[in-house]
């Protein structure tokens, strides 16, 4: 309905983007309140409403710094992903960062597939610590490791064999970029 909204908004209204992003927070909120709503539907015993945190976060105050710290990391990788256009036209030019963009459509696509096939093994490390079986969690733990070395190794070998062919095929040779430049994102998506 929002996508929906959106197209005929911008076809046969107005055209600015500012309007689409209005449509979009709009429809956010709207999202908000059926989802609280279904949740005290399906759950009518849980209080939302916590009326004294404090009193929880002094109790658990590993959790609190851990989920900091778990921001903080999230937060310098997106930083990291979206500041190496704008430090990559620093120091080169406007060129430079959309052949970078093309790569990068390449390898966050090959990340995505390949984090996708990773995260599956996850829930067997959850069972597998449920079990509290220590010897056992340490091999398949260090299994795990070498296997995603392994595949991470591959495709970063490949990706980086095969990018330049599909760009060239794809958007012509102009397009292609630096050896060093493919370097470093093949490092980063290894």
């Amino acid at each position: 309905i929002k996508i929906f909204v959106q197209l005929v908004t911008l076809i046969f209204l107005s055209k600015s983007i500012y309007v689409w992003l209005c449509i979009e927070f709009n429809f956010l909120i709207i999202y908000y309140f059926i989802l609280n709503n279904k949740i005290r539907e399906i759950y009518p015993n849980y209080n939302i409403k916590m009326p004294n945190n404090t009193i929880l976060i002094k109790k658990y105050k590993f959790i609190y710094t851990k989920t900091k710290q778990a921001f903080y990391h999230r937060a310098c990788g997106i930083f990291l992903v979206q500041s190496s256009g704008i430090l990559i036209y620093w120091f080169s030019n406007l060129d430079t960062v959309t052949k970078y963009t093309n790569y990068t459509l390449i390898t966050s696509s090959v990340l995505t597939l390949v984090s996708s096939i990773f995260d599956s093994t996850n829930a067997s490390v959850g069972n597998l610590i449920a079990e509290k079986n220590n010897s056992k969690i340490l091999r398949v733990f260090w299994e795990l490791q070498v296997a995603r070395y392994w595949i991470a190794s591959s495709i970063s070998y490949i990706t980086y064999s095969t990018i330049d062919i599909f760009i060239s095929i794809w958007l012509g040779t102009n397009f292609l970029i630096q050896e060093n430049i493919k370097c470093s994102l093949i490092i980063i998506l290894f």
